[in-house]
């Protein structure tokens, strides 16, 4: 008797996990397809945006006879990633630093 219930529990215990694994999959599947889809979309938007930058500053270089001697392709590159990540990292020092008071 004792046996049987705790295998008749051991089966119940087995079919809750297996609800709650493998029926709940193809939500959970749905929303990380979903997070990649967009994580792809922001990828491809800020590499645009980067390469509008680079041709913007190689272009802007090129025009001041001083600034033409540095244009090339590694400068003009680590330049435009510089322009881009030095703001949202300035806004991430000053925003952690007014709510960590």
């Amino acid at each position: 008797l004792v046996n049987t219930r705790f295998v008749n529990q051991l089966q119940q215990a087995f079919q809750t996990l297996n609800h709650h694994l493998f029926q709940k999959v193809p939500t959970l599947s749905s929303r990380v397809t979903g997070a990649i889809h967009y994580f792809q979309r922001v990828y491809e938007e800020a590499k645009k945006y980067h390469h509008e930058l680079q041709r913007l500053i190689k272009q802007e270089m090129e025009r001041n006879e001083y600034a033409a001697h540095l244009a090339n392709p590694e400068f003009i590159f680590f330049l435009a990633s510089a322009l881009a990540t030095f703001p949202i990292f300035g806004a991430w020092m000053f925003l952690s630093s007014w709510f960590s008071r």
